[in-house]
């Protein structure tokens, strides 16, 4: 990551080797494409709040201590979830609606927030007809 002057000169570069603890709380309000005995489809989307629980900097590389950080922070979600017989697949993407810092370290004009992608992959129990 880089930040630069309106001139377009590097002023600072960060590399992230920073890991994050996290509790999401998510509400998600989904739509069904697609409705087959053996396949759905559907898409999601909602808010979801990112509670930090703690910063792992072992590397000691970076300065940013866990105060530095917000307690947390709320993102828009997306997802398209896929059902075949069995077993479920749902890709997503989080969308940092909030920044992240207390005292954003480099001020710009982009405000620092996460993007965040995950995967859920899992067994349908039931019988997932409805």
């Amino acid at each position: 990551f880089q930040a630069t002057d309106p001139d377009g000169n590097v002023i600072a570069e960060v590399e992230d080797d920073l890991i994050r603890t996290t509790l999401k709380l998510r509400g998600m309000l989904g739509y069904k494409l697609i409705n087959g005995d053996g396949f759905k489809l559907r898409v999601a989307t909602g808010v979801s709040y990112d509670l930090l629980l703690g910063i792992d900097n072992s590397e000691g590389n970076i300065a940013w201590e866990m105060d530095d950080f917000k307690d947390g922070s709320f993102n828009l979600d997306l997802a398209v979830g896929l059902d075949i017989a069995f077993l479920t697949v749902e890709p997503g993407l989080s969308y940092g609606l909030t920044n992240v810092f207390e005292d954003d370290p480099l001020p710009s004009e982009n405000d620092a927030k996460y993007v965040t992608t995950s995967l859920t992959v899992g067994i349908v129990l039931g019988g997932g007809s409805r």
